[in-house]
């Protein structure tokens, strides 16, 4: 061991390194440390039994540097150990922590340190940037630790403590467990601290996420970890005189996130360790209640990381019907249709929690599943829950050989099975309804439907709709495809929100560079949320029918259809069953994939530039179809002020200028067949000048 230089003035900032085979990053790390702007620190490496170089390089760094002190241990102990040994032989007025693969900004403890000199803070905080694939963002971290600073729970490293503080207190990092080891010394610290102060000048540790390092892979000795990890902050909290409420409370939704994060992690038999601590810490809470609501909470905010993997069995699912019937409907469902864990959904379905919803035609599937044997079905594999599908997919198809086989592969592979998939065919001229055949004969899902003779995508999405069966229709067009898992997360999306209408993000395919247009970010949600469908949101808002999921019986009760006989026909139905839709939910994530190809409807219309006054006709049809269902008294101030000059210029747009005379000439007449006044809206008035002087 080679021993540590005590200088004659204390340090500053003794800055701890725990080491253990890091030859690769440990110079990065000391180069940082030795560059610091803030001069009188010591930097003690402890090095932890390492079976490389590391040892080497520190005492080469030490023989050159005397703030740098080596302490080399005997045998491997962890890196809990590791730190609370630099602790111990540390000099400075404050203690800083680095871990080897990691590095600081060369001002980083400069203007920590003199922030908290200033303000007279046991602990100073400055940030923490992270490194994952090249990419660099900073957590929220500062602002969660604002609101209270025992929310200061996450990266330890990026702060400095008061050295009589940590001896004072007794803080230590916790021994003997594999991960999680910095959790109960900062959630303490935080807590006993006379004041934690954020540095107002910007200067960052730097964290860096790599395969192989100690915390991305999960075994039995770090679920036991977790476990011990939780009872001890129980322990704390409970034990703790004069705890705030609000600090206790924290404690106790702190823990169920860890366990709830883990859950979905650990390996499908291991689940039930970490349950029964779940259970616990509601046991030891002094107020189950809230114990009990911050579960269904956790587990809520959860779900997308948790469904996949998860499956809670039926006490949690009590838990969450008593006190969170939108978080229980979502694990519920998923249990169900969780096809793999058919014991596992026996035991839910004989709860008798579940026996009063039996959501998802719980029943049917114990019945074909009962002593873990799937009812055989030789046309398809996994049959329709209760025999009725939840989603309707209208699909037509006309000349689309190259692409209807990954259209098809894509819905028949959803993983919510409760689907119809109606494909219709317009008597096209190639190999696509033999191939759309060749999938029906393995899938009862499938129905084909054809037309008399090619009547147009308007006509045979209006078709589909009235074969359809299911209480939601969704849209696929038959060059585009679905993400595996959009069904069931639009399904849940609707049935948690209660909304209308879900959308989703488009993600688009390129055929080629020629394709890529600056007009497709259009296609993309930028916000997740419910929102009242408003016509200031509705004009804002992507028109496209795909990517959407919509309720039946709306579109049936008032009569909604796709125009027939003209092209942008998504242009009129979106509008129009935002007439009656209420709420939307939206979902950023790309579940729909919409392939540009020059080929295509759209794209053919935008290339030609020939005469095109289908806008224009389409907002002729919204008018008319406003009248008919005695709505247009609320929608015409909206028609003659936004849509119609929208229109306008979009007739004028996708024509070409060389046809401005004739687009000129037909607005007049609509303007004369339905706009009754004198004096129209100036909108009106300067969209025209615009299609007359050939403006876009």
């Amino acid at each position: 061991m080679i021993n540590k230089h005590i200088g004659k003035v204390m340090p500053k900032v003794s800055v701890i390194v725990p080491c253990f085979n890091v030859e690769k990053y440990i110079e990065r790390c000391l180069n940082s440390l030795q560059k610091q702007l803030l001069e009188d620190i010591e930097i003690i490496c402890i090095d932890d039994k390492s079976t490389d170089n590391t040892l080497e390089i520190l005492k080469s760094r030490a023989e050159s540097d005397s703030r740098i002190h080596v302490i080399a241990q005997e045998k491997n102990m962890g890196v809990a150990v590791a730190r609370n040994t630099g602790i111990d032989n540390a000099t400075g007025e404050y203690v800083g922590f680095v871990d080897a693969d990691d590095y600081v900004d060369i001002d980083f403890y400069q203007k920590i340190y003199n922030h908290a000199i200033k303000t007279g803070a046991e602990l100073a905080k400055g940030l923490l940037t992270v490194i994952e694939n090249g990419r660099r963002f900073i957590p929220p971290t500062n602002e969660y630790a604002k609101q209270r600073k025992i929310r200061f729970c996450y990266d330890f490293t990026s702060a400095i403590y008061k050295k009589d503080f940590l001896d004072r207190h007794s803080l230590r990092f916790m021994e003997g467990v594999a991960l999680g080891e910095d959790i109960t010394f900062l959630i303490k610290a935080a807590y006993l601290c006379n004041e934690l102060a954020f540095c107002p000048y910007p200067t960052s540790y730097y964290y860096e996420i790599r395969s192989g390092s100690a915390n991305t892979t999960m075994d039995k000795n770090k679920i036991n970890s977790i476990i011990t990890i939780v009872d001890h902050m129980m322990n704390y909290a409970n034990t703790t005189q004069n705890m705030p409420q609000e600090d206790y409370n924290f404690i106790i939704w702190f823990v169920l996130d860890i366990l709830g994060k883990n859950l979905a992690k650990v390996k499908f038999e291991d689940k039930h360790i970490l349950e029964q601590s779940v259970y616990k810490v509601i046991n030891v809470a002094k107020d189950k209640k809230y114990a009990k609501k911050t579960l269904c909470t956790v587990f809520g905010q959860l779900y997308e990381r948790l469904f996949t993997k998860y499956i809670p069995n039926k006490n949690f699912l009590k838990i969450m019907k008593k006190y969170d019937i939108n978080v229980y409907k979502l694990y519920a469902e998923k249990a169900v249709l969780n096809k793999n864990k058919f014991i596992e959904i026996i035991n839910i379905v004989e709860s008798q929690a579940f026996k009063k919803i039996k959501l998802f035609g719980a029943f049917t599937i114990y019945k074909k599943y009962k002593g873990n044997k799937p009812i055989e079905n030789k046309k398809q594999e996994i049959q329709l829950v209760d025999g009725k599908p939840k989603v309707s997919i209208v699909v037509p198809f006309y000349n689309v050989e190259k692409y209807i086989g990954e259209c098809m592969e894509s819905l028949v592979n959803q993983t919510l099975k409760d689907i119809e998939i109606i494909c219709v065919d317009d008597c096209g001229t190639d190999n696509s309804r033999q191939i759309v055949e060749n999938f029906a004969k393995k899938d009862t899902r499938i129905k084909i439907i054809k037309n008399r003779k090619n009547r147009g995508l308007s006509y045979s999405r209006n078709v589909g709709i009235k074969k359809a069966t299911a209480p939601y229709i969704m849209f696929c067009d038959s060059d585009d495809m679905l993400k595996l898992d959009a069904c069931e997360k639009m399904m849940s999306l609707v049935h948690l929100t209660k909304a209308d209408i879900a959308a989703c993000s488009m993600e688009i395919k390129y055929e080629s560079d020629t394709d890529k247009k600056q007009e497709d970010e259009y296609l993309k949600i930028k916000k997740n949320g419910l929102f009242d469908i408003n016509k200031q949101f509705q004009f804002s808002c992507n028109v496209c029918a795909p990517a959407k999921i919509y309720k039946r019986e709306i579109i049936i009760k008032n009569k909604i259809e796709f125009p027939v006989g003209l092209r942008h026909e998504d242009e009129f139905f979106f509008p129009v069953y935002c007439i009656w839709a209420k709420k939307i939910a939206q979902c950023t994530e790309e579940l729909y994939v919409y392939r540009r190809r020059q080929e295509s409807i759209m794209n053919t219309v935008h290339n030609e530039k020939k005469l095109n006054l289908d806008p224009m006709r389409i907002t002729e049809r919204y008018i008319k179809y406003c009248k008919k269902m005695g709505v247009w008294a609320r929608e015409k101030l909206w028609v003659w002020h936004v849509l119609f000059p929208s229109q306008l210029r979009a007739t004028l747009r996708h024509s070409g200028t060389h046809n401005s005379k004739k687009c000129f000439k037909f607005a007049k007449k609509c303007i004369r067949r339905y706009y009754n006044k004198k004096n129209i809206p100036i909108e009106i008035h300067q969209a025209l000048m615009s299609i007359k002087n050939k403006r876009l």
